[in-house]
């Protein structure tokens, strides 16, 4: 068999370089989270699509396009912000289409079939990234802790959680599909509604300090 990913040209970098060379810049990484998760928000919620290999390697951005007004359709909300970057998703191998069966998804490890199908699944990804990325820099800033905590919605036993699932799996693995902790079990929480796109974005919305960002 011979597999082939096909994907629209585009200018930029991974994501991974950009988080690297901007996590100082509060508005930028905030911003761009945003469109992020707004993106993850529309693959799973609108087109019932699970990525499940979402980490900043597999995102690409490209920046300097004119700035322009940007209506973002959040559930029965509607929001306005000025937008001036794209964000691409690519490498869609592993991913998971309500109703549609990936037969290289579930060939060979019985946990894929159950983790690749949680709709909290690629928000769980961008907090490995995040959490990753800090621990390679040794620097925190605030404001991402404040991202975090927004994302799990304050709760300190998933914040625990995620740091345990981190130290005890090798560093440098994604929570993606192929990721089970020393139990083999699945590098994944379960399917928590408070991680769904939508509630979020929400979160995000009614977070001063982040709406400021935006």
């Amino acid at each position: 068999y011979v597999y082939l990913i096909i994907t629209e040209d585009m200018e930029g970098e991974t994501y991974q370089d950009f988080y690297l060379r901007n996590y100082n810049d509060e508005k930028l990484i905030t911003n761009t989270l945003f469109d992020m998760i707004y993106g993850i928000y529309l693959m799973n919620d609108k087109l019932k699509l699970m990525h499940n290999d979402n980490h900043f390697g597999n995102i690409l951005i490209k920046m300097g396009l004119p700035n322009i007004d940007t209506l973002y359709q959040i559930g029965k909300m509607e929001y306005v912000k000025q937008k001036n970057c794209r964000l691409c998703f690519f490498d869609f191998d592993l991913a998971f289409l309500e109703n549609i069966t990936n037969t290289y998804l579930e060939k060979d490890n019985k946990f894929w079939i159950v983790q690749n199908k949680m709709s909290a699944k690629d928000i769980w990804t961008i907090l490995n990234s995040l959490i990753r990325n800090n621990s390679r820099s040794g620097i925190a800033p605030i404001y991402i802790n404040n991202i975090i905590d927004t994302i799990l919605n304050g709760s300190v036993l998933h914040k625990e959680m995620i740091m345990k699932i981190y130290e005890e799996t090798a560093r440098g693995k994604f929570w993606n599909a192929y990721c089970v902790d020393n139990v083999q079990q699945p590098c994944i929480i379960p399917d928590e509604p408070f991680l769904y796109p939508l509630n979020v974005l929400e979160r995000f919305i009614g977070n001063d300090r982040i709406k400021r960002m935006l």
